[in-house]
């Protein structure tokens, strides 16, 4: 059921989130990325589900929405 629960919140297009927004990335259920800062999102030809360009600690990672393979985003409720 706590899957479930998680799933809902599910992130599945950028237009959902906005710069500055934090983010918890998930892999399969378990979350692998902590508190990620939003730095910009691009919705396009392209990147039709949207691309997440976000900051891991001082890396900066993207995660494309449409070609996840198990990967899933939650915003994190400050």
């Amino acid at each position: 059921l706590a899957s479930n629960e998680n799933k809902q919140e599910e992130i599945r297009f950028v237009s959902q989130l906005n710069k500055g927004d934090i983010i918890n990335v998930f892999y399969h259920g378990m979350c692998i990325k902590e508190n990620c800062l939003i730095v910009e999102t691009i919705q396009d030809h392209y990147f039709v589900n949207g691309l997440i360009v976000y900051l891991n600690g001082t890396s900066k990672e993207t995660i494309d929405l449409e070609n996840n393979d198990g990967l899933w985003v939650k915003k994190v409720q400050v």
